[in-house]
Order: structure tokens, then C-alpha cells, then sequence
């Protein structure tokens, strides 16, 4: 044992110590404990968790979100820009249209029809249906003297071929032969670098820089029909148009050349033996109605108007060819026809 006052090795149950004569039965031996063995440290398994995410990447997310609102504000600003600037562009080209059109607008004077030779024939006719206790057709007059007009202004082929005045013309390629059965089309156009075909044609030449008008086929009076021998079928061709500034229009034929042509149309068609034979029928249809003593049978009214035909559509005709002069600056050649009251 080990004295516990001087520390002194003593032998076991020694009562004093011999070297500091402390007295040792007072002293219990003390107890030797095992040593405790090594505590045991246990690692905690990691375990993923959504709660867990925005406290890991939380100082990441402020930062991100800064750049994402930035992105969008500065996305949105790029997208509300190229907004405007189409808009504006849109504005400049309506403008610009708008100022075009507008330009060709005051290129075409409107020029009415004059309705003085209408008139005239028109207060003839209903005078004699009075007299006569038939009814005054107006509209009927007015149809006939809007007919002429448009035997000018869309003068046929036929017509300016009598007149003596040819164009060139140009064959339809098998497809447009094929398409030329199933659809109804008369004319084409370039627009845009590609070939559009239309039921007439254009009333602008904006946007086509050249069209074509399709022409049905040779007469039936014509050498080609004659070579081919009856019941032969006319093939259409196409004969290239052109835009006449002053009259606003696409034309096969120069201005100078459709009032030419209409010139000889009117002169042709309303030739004084056509007027007097006219005014001959007038003055037949009168002497029937006054021998008749009952009233007047059904259709005697449209009868009236008939006998008047020619000379409603005269005005007409010249009418539209004196306003095509006037569009185009051209002086009035005079046509060799008598008045109605001449032709009578």
C-alpha cells in the first residue's frame, strides 16, 4: 500500500507509517475502478428533404431571383420596342399606300357621263307614250343607255379587230389550258414575284409591275377559224395589257388606240340605216296602237321602249367615248351620225 500522507510504500494492513507516523487506520485502501472503454460515437445517416432545400440554397436564391427579374423586365422591354417599331413601320407603309393611291386617284378625273343626248331621246320617247296612254319605262330607258356606255369603256376584242386595230398574242401553257376549264379567270398578274389569275382585272397597278388579258379566241368570221374548218374550238390566248395613267386602267390597247377603235364601233353599230329602221319600227308600233280601240294589251309598254333601243344606247355609247376624251386630253372627232329626230 501507499501511505497517503508521504507517500511512502508500505507493506499491506500497516497500522502507522513508519516515516511520518501517520496513523493509516484511519485510511481505507482505495478502490480500483476498470477503466471505462471508449465511448462509442455514432454517425448520423444524412437524409434528403424538400423542407430542407431553402435553407441550403437560400443565399443563392435572393441573388437569382434579382437576375431573373432582370432578364424578364429587360426581355419585355426588347419585346415591347420591336411592338412599336413594327407598328410604326406598318404606319409608314399605310401612309404610304394611302398617299399612292390618293396620287392615282387624282391621276383619274371623275368625269361623269353627260345625259344631255339621254335626255333628249328620253322626253321623245315618253312624249309619244303618253300620247299613246302607254307607261314611260325609266329604267328600262336607263339600262339600255348604261349598255351603250359599257360597249365603250370595255370594248371587245371583236370590235377593236373590226376597227382594224390587232395585238399581239401569246399561247397559255398546258397547265393554264388545264386550269382554264376548271376555274374562271380572264386575266393574271405578277404580284410579289408570282403569277395570280383573276376573274377581271385589276383596278390598280400597285403591287404589279405587268397582267395579261385573256382572250377568248379568234371570231367566227376569222382566217383561223376559216383554216380550221368548222366546228374546230377556238383556243383562248393571252395578249399583255398595259396601265394608261389617265384613263386608271389596264388595257390591251394604248388610249389612242381604244378611241379609235370606239370611234368605228359607234359609228358601225349606230349607222344611220340602223337608226332609221329603228325610228320606221317607232312609227309602225304607233299607227297599231291607235287603230286598236280596246286597252292596250300586256308588254305594249316594253314594245314602246324596244322600238327606242338603238338610240338609247347611242348616247350611251357616245356619252362614254366623249368622257374618254376628256380623260385624256384627245379631241373629239365627229362621228357620222344623224340625230334622232334626223334618223325619223
Amino acid at each position: 500500500m501507499i501511505c497517503p500522507v508521504c507517500s511512502k510504500e508500505l507493506p499491506d494492513r500497516t497500522a502507522i507509517c513508519p516515516g511520518c507516523r501517520a496513523d493509516l487506520s484511519k485510511w481505507k485502501p482505495k478502490k480500483e475502478t476498470a477503466k471505462a472503454a471508449p465511448a462509442v460515437i455514432l454517425q448520423q445517416k444524412e437524409v434528403f428533404m424538400w423542407s430542407s432545400l431553402p435553407g441550403t440554397f437560400g443565399p443563392f436564391f435572393k441573388p437569382l431571383g434579382y437576375t431573373v427579374l432582370v432578364c424578364a423586365l429587360l426581355y419585355g422591354a426588347y419585346k415591347g420596342y420591336m411592338a412599336y417599331a413594327l407598328r410604326a413601320d406598318n404606319a409608314v407603309a399605310a401612309a404610304a399606300d394611302q398617299a399612292e393611291d390618293q396620287s392615282a386617284e387624282e391621276k383619274a378625273p371623275d368625269i361623269q357621263l353627260s345625259t344631255a343626248g339621254f335626255a333628249g331621246v328620253y322626253q321623245e320617247y315618253s312624249s309619244r307614250a303618253a300620247a299613246l296612254n302607254v307607261p314611260a319605262l325609266e329604267n328600262g330607258a336607263t339600262g339600255y343607255f348604261q349598255a351603250g356606255a359599257g360597249d365603250v369603256d370595255n370594248i371587245s376584242f371583236a370590235a377593236m379587230e373590226e376597227a382594224g386595230i390587232i395585238i399581239a398574242e401569246e399561247p397559255l401553257t398546258p397547265e393554264e389550258l388545264g386550269r382554264a376549264g376548271q376555274e374562271n379567270f380572264v386575266s393574271k398578274c405578277l404580284s410579289g414575284g408570282t403569277t395570280v389569275y383573276l376573274g377581271a382585272l385589276p383596278d390598280s397597278n400597285r403591287g404589279r409591275p405587268s397582267c395579261w388579258q385573256l382572250k377568248a379566241g379568234p371570231g367566227a368570221g376569222s382566217p383561223e377559224v376559216k383554216a380550221a374548218g368548222p366546228g374546230a374550238p377556238a383556243e383562248p390566248k393571252w395578249v399583255r395589257a398595259q396601265w394608261l395613267p389617265k384613263l386608271h386602267r389596264w388595257s390591251p390597247w394604248t388610249a389612242e388606240q381604244l378611241i379609235a377603235g370606239a370611234e368605228k364601233f359607234t359609228d358601225k353599230t349606230f349607222a344611220t340605216a340602223v337608226l332609221q329602221d329603228e325610228a320606221a319600227g317607232t312609227e309602225a308600233l304607233a299607227r297599231k296602237l291607235k287603230r286598236q280601240k280596246r286597252k292596250q294589251a300586256a308588254g305594249t309598254d316594253a314594245a314602246l321602249l324596244e322600238t327606242y333601243k338603238a338610240r338609247f344606247r347611242r348616247e350611251g355609247a357616245l356619252a362614254a367615248l366623249d368622257r374618254m376624251r376628256a380623260m385624256t386630253g384627245a379631241s373629239p372627232q365627229p362621228v357620222a351620225i344623224p340625230s334622232p329626230a334626223q334618223a325619223q
